[in-house]
């Protein structure tokens, strides 16, 4: 067989094998992102349950692991899936190694027949001493050592490939344990993602009984999400204001200087220098504004999340309320964390404003540029206004409720108009 052929030849069997190993080692990637996301999930709800009321946003956490668990289950599935398709191949490697052995025994079997037949015949020096001449006795001589050699090669096939069996076979055995082992680990998540619905289904008798109370609550604090949302907007129009103030005054000393310098190159006999171009901008920033702004678009995507463990409780935009039927309208996005968490600055600027919140919370504002970010619902504080900071800089820490919530509000701004914050931070 030509080197060319043995070469495609391997290609065609070990590339399905490296492929299915790539999707393997995705899915166990896959599986043990989803157990963190379990255990930061169920870090969080420990915190509740330690005041031991019964609230809403026990049921969003449950409802989000028993997601989570689904997806693992699955994972898991594919996982299985996978392993059988190798499993399949394998026993395909093997039959096709069984075969070239076989033929190699056979072809072996029939060589030491074919020369013990014909012993007598092919006695080496009747064979050599009768050449018509040196030439041919040399080549006589060859051809005899070539036969032996080619014995031995065949020996050397036939146990190369008996060791290719032996390995294969161990190989398979492997896969079929790992099957094995992952068919049990499925079977406790199934038997965990029971429990957690059942649990979910008392969580939801335990909540009804308290509907009326749950139903105030949300509406109050959507009273005070507008209040928020309106002192904000104030905020936000004092530095525009503040900006275009400080644009303007400097646009004013600049035309006087050109003034000036143009007057002065028309006494001395000089071409002036060319009047500057009016620019009239809405917002017009200073060098060092528009940097930051430039800094902080540059990192849409990758900026950090104000909190080290973080799972979005609700999302940006309006949605249903999960139990009730009630529209919940949110500028950012609400980040459900552990007790004492750290507040970190998600970028570069200086904080605009330090927010006292009803029930002890507090909100913070922190200008990048042309950019805001606001972190609510902090209980002690860290920070004053005008103070600059730094991505990483602790702004304050999550205030956790009477239920034992312990969730941070996140929004974020391009001058006047709210964004979806998940667009901006790094995917979880």
């Amino acid at each position: 067989m030509s080197e060319w052929i043995k070469v495609l030849l391997l290609n065609f069997l070990v590339f399905p094998f490296l492929v299915q190993a790539q999707s393997s080692a995705a899915l166990k990637k896959q599986q043990n992102q989803i157990r963190n996301e379990i255990k930061k999930l169920n870090s969080i709800l420990h915190d509740i349950d330690v005041d031991k009321k019964k609230t809403d946003i026990q049921i969003i956490i449950s409802q989000k692991k028993i997601g989570a668990r689904e997806e693992l289950i699955q994972s898991i599935s594919n996982q299985v899936g996978v392993l059988d398709q190798q499993i399949v191949y394998q026993k395909t490697v093997i039959d096709s190694l069984s075969y070239q052995l076989n033929t190699l025994r056979d072809q072996y079997k029939k060589m030491v027949v074919h020369a013990y037949k014909n012993r007598n015949a092919t006695d080496k020096l009747i064979f050599i001493f009768s050449s018509n001449d040196f030439n041919q006795a040399y080549k006589r001589i060859k051809y005899i050592n070539e036969i032996g050699e080619f014995r031995e090669h065949q020996v050397k096939q036939i146990e190369d490939a008996s060791v290719r069996i032996r390995e294969q076979i161990a190989v398979l055995e492997n896969k079929k344990k790992d099957k094995v082992v992952l068919i049990e680990v499925k079977n406790l998540e199934k038997a965990a993602l029971q429990k957690e619905e059942e649990n979910l289904k008392h969580l939801y008798q335990e909540i009804q009984q308290n509907e009326k109370k749950i139903k105030a609550d949300i509406l109050a604090k959507q009273k005070e999400d507008q209040k928020l949302n309106e002192e904000i907007k104030r905020i936000i129009q004092r530095e525009i204001e503040e900006a275009q103030r400080k644009a303007e005054e400097a646009r004013k000393k600049k035309e006087e200087a050109d003034r000036l310098a143009r007057e002065k190159a028309i006494k001395e006999g000089k071409t002036p220098p060319p009047a500057p171009k009016k620019i009239d901008d809405v917002y017009k920033q200073t060098p060092e504004a528009k940097l930051l702004s430039d800094n902080f678009m540059a990192n849409k995507g990758s900026l950090p999340w104000p909190v080290d463990k973080a799972t979005v409780s609700v999302h940006f935009g309006n949605s249903k309320h999960p139990l009730y039927d009630l529209e919940i309208i949110n500028n950012g996005i609400n980040i459900l964390t552990t007790r004492n968490s750290n507040v970190k600055c998600v970028f570069n600027g200086s904080v605009s404003a330090v927010i006292a919140l009803p029930n002890g919370k507090n909100a913070v504002l922190v200008q990048h540029g042309d950019y805001f970010t606001l972190y609510s619902n902090l209980g002690s504080i860290k920070v004053k206004r005008n103070d600059v900071v730094k991505t990483g800089d602790v702004l304050g820490v999550v205030k956790t409720d009477e239920d034992g919530k312990t969730e941070l509000h996140f929004e974020l701004w391009q001058g006047k108009i709210t964004q979806n914050p998940e667009a901006w931070l790094l995917r979880l």
